[in-house]
């Protein structure tokens, strides 16, 4: 069974292969059938561009054009024999020494980037707008310096082929500069028009460029989705290299959710198929990562040692395994050898983010050998991601990775200095009394506390964990939960997968999880209160209608109540601008499909959008800093990311909320609302969250409401 799989996968790739070759043969004057450029429209079209270019006679070029009507008929218009007719009715003899520049652009190997860059500005000069668009997409110059002329000559000529070249090289442009939303807008749009459209152009290279983004903001729902439309389209289309590209970011996605088994399936699927350099890279540099992110450190250098270079630079997170790896088999040679790796990166072109963290990656590596120059670099790392935008997810990693490490190296800096470095890398206040700050690191346990008298005592473990899992009830030590027993209220400054997690401290203490600061007191006056019940999701979600309690109305306090058909996702989020405390009584489940945390079921607007995500809610600004409590089922699940917590509540404080009350496991509808109802008014008296919420909680003890105990205070 396997050799005929094996059999039939090699026959797919000869006859792809095959047809490759016949396609590009057409720039050496070969014409191919008719009705074999009808069956490869997608593969034919790109090599017709090139011959078209390089004809050098008018008679040469006409040729062609039995195959550009072939191509044009397939997509419904007439652009490619347009510009064949438009380039015959040119002087060759003008135009020669232009197509002779072009032909020496495409040569291999290609010529050196100042070579490269003459012949443009030849082409340039030459008034050959066809030779030149050509050459600005195949050059190996970064696109960053004529991304704007490229997009004006591939818009000209109203070709929809060369308008998806010109929006996939836009938005790396603007990928690289650190503009990513810009790039996400322009690459959604485009993918949606031409997912509209059964004829193939470059539509799966879009969708391959999106996915790159996904991953890269580490958003593997979305990336999921698309690869996997992406994979139906090139199976449609006959386009098997592209699925094996496809299937590695589907690894790549599992991956960031921690499901190593899908990912390894994924990965493993194309690597059967057939032999690929650049693939085989990509697949092992993955299956290392999972392994390291298990604390198997002997297989992930095993993995790591498989993975062909490629004659490529290192990639950022190559670099990542192995500064981690250093901790372990760092022999002077490797980190030699890894710190020419980094200088030779940071000669490409990089966005800002993907420069501090170069910096961070070394802070990592140089840690265990050289701390002074580990501590410098990191400090690098930090300032520079802090002055980027907090959607930078690279910079986001080398915030996270550069803190991880000081922290580490710190642990002989005292528990008061350790303090207000959790502060700062939880984006947090520093806390004035009572406190906690807890990291998990790899295979390391650091916890350091100060009581109710200001006495500071820590923990460091430098082999505490085998497996990655772990039981957030055992990590804070007893005895630092015995000193924090007397403590009117804790800040807890943890991180992720630390931060988020129900029941890390005992309930019978007060305490939060501190996050970003920043949020102003509320708005004097009369508060304004809104109150989410009784939403309508689609019936297809198969969801029991809840019933929140009858509650009287608020003294002294303007309430907005959205009930029913109106409790929509745009209602919600236009009221929550205006409000200082917000109840939100609907369904909270997980949907991976949808959102990478769990998100708030309401009614559908009248587009049919439902949820309300993590994503649209950070989006959001809140000026009146309200107090949200989410009396939802799961909503303060927080995603498996290692380099950020990411949850609903981490998204409401994004956007300007002064604290967040959710819970972390199914809630039953009549008691969890009278429970926050109970919550927020004492909160509108001014009474301290975390107090309320323990005092809530020892209230209810004995009464079957183990789940009071699950409900998470953010702030």
């Amino acid at each position: 069974m396997r050799d005929a799989l094996r059999s039939r996968e090699d026959a797919r790739a000869k006859q792809l292969k095959a047809a490759i070759k016949t396609c590009t043969a057409m720039s050496e004057g070969t014409v191919p059938e008719l009705e074999f450029v009808r069956r490869h429209v997608a593969l034919c079209r790109p090599s017709l561009y090139v011959a078209i270019r390089q004809a050098m006679t008018r008679d040469d070029l006409l040729r062609l054009l039995p195959v550009a009507r072939a191509v044009d008929d397939s997509t419904g218009n007439t652009a490619t024999v347009d510009l064949v007719n438009r380039i015959a009715a040119q002087d060759f003899q003008r135009r020669a020494p232009a197509i002779a520049l072009y032909r020496r652009l495409r040569a291999r190997p290609a010529p050196a980037l100042a070579e490269q860059g003459r012949i443009i500005a030849q082409l340039r000069a030459s008034g050959q707008r066809d030779l030149l668009l050509g050459a600005l997409v195949h050059t190996d110059l970064p696109h960053a310096g004529f991304i704007d002329e490229l997009v004006r000559l591939a818009r000209a000529d109203h070709d929809p082929y060369l308008d998806e070249i010109a929006v996939e090289n836009d938005a790396r442009v603007k990928l690289a500069s650190g503009r990513a939303i810009e790039a996400e807008a322009s690459l959604r749009q485009a993918v949606q028009q031409c997912a509209a459209r059964d004829v193939e152009l470059r539509c799966a290279y879009l969708q391959t460029t999106l996915v790159q983004l996904y991953l890269a903001r580490h958003r593997p729902t979305e990336a999921t989705e698309v690869a996997r439309a992406a994979l139906q389209r090139s199976r449609r289309a006959g386009q098997y290299w592209d699925e094996r590209v496809l299937f590695g970011y589907l690894g790549q996605a599992a991956a960031l959710q921690r499901d190593y088994s899908l990912m390894r399936a994924y990965i493993r699927e194309p690597a059967l198929r057939v032999q690929d350099c650049w693939q085989t890279l990509v697949d092992q540099e993955a299956l290392a990562g999972a392994e390291l992110t298990d604390l198997r450190f002997a297989e992930a250098r095993a993995e790591l040692d498989r993975t062909p270079r490629c004659d490529r630079p290192m990639s950022l997170d190559r670099a990542q395994i192995e500064a981690e790896l250093a901790r372990f088999d760092g022999a002077p040679a490797r980190l030699v050898t890894l710190r020419g790796e980094l200088d030779r990166v940071r000669q490409t072109e990089l966005s800002p983010g993907a420069r501090a963290r170069l910096d961070a990656i070394e802070g990592r590596a140089l840690a265990g050998i050289d701390p002074a120059a580990a501590r410098a670099a990191l400090t690098r790392a930090i300032a520079a991601a802090d002055a980027l935008a907090a959607d930078d997810v690279d910079a986001t990693k080398a915030r996270d990775l550069a803190y991880r490490t000081l922290l580490a190296l710190g642990v002989d800096d005292g528990a008061a200095a350790l303090l207000e470095r959790f502060a700062a890398a939880a984006r947090a206040r520093p806390p004035a009394g009572c406190a906690l700050g807890a990291m998990i690191d790899g295979e390391r346990l650091l916890v350091v506390a100060r009581d109710a008298a200001g006495q500071l005592a820590q923990v460091f473990d430098p082999h505490a964990f085998k497996a990655p899992d772990f039981d957030a009830r055992t990590v804070v030590p007893a005895a630092l939960v015995h000193a924090l027993a007397s403590c009117p209220r804790v800040d807890v400054l943890a991180l992720a997968p630390l931060y988020g997690q129900p029941r890390l401290l005992p309930p019978e203490l007060a305490w939060s999880y501190r996050g970003p600061a920043g949020a102003p007191a509320a708005a004097a006056g009369q508060p304004s209160v809104l109150t989410i019940e009784d939403a309508r999701p689609p019936a297809a979600l198969g969801l029991p209608q809840l019933r929140t309690p009858a509650h009287d109305p608020r003294p002294g306090v303007g309430e907005v109540i959205l009930a029913g058909a109106e409790a929509t996702p745009r209602r919600v989020r236009d009221e929550l601008a205006h409000t200082d405390l917000a109840e939100i009584h609907a369904h909270g489940f997980v949907d991976l499909g949808i959102s990478d945390v769990s998100l708030i079921a309401l009614s559908p607007d009248a587009d049919g959008s439902f949820a309300l995500t993590a994503r649209v809610i950070a989006g959001l600004r809140l000026p009146r800093a309200p107090f949200v409590a989410l009396a939802a089922c799961d909503a303060a699940y927080t995603a498996p990311y290692l380099h950020q917590p990411w949850s609903l509540p981490y998204a409401f404080l994004l956007a300007g909320a002064r604290g967040v009350l959710a819970p972390a496991t199914a809630v039953p509808d009549q008691a969890a609302g009278g429970f926050f109802r109970a919550v927020g008014d004492q909160i509108l008296r001014g009474v301290d969250p975390a107090v309320v919420l323990r005092d809530q909680r020892l209230a209810r003890r004995g009464d079957a409401t183990d789940w009071v105990d699950s409900v998470v205070l953010f702030d």
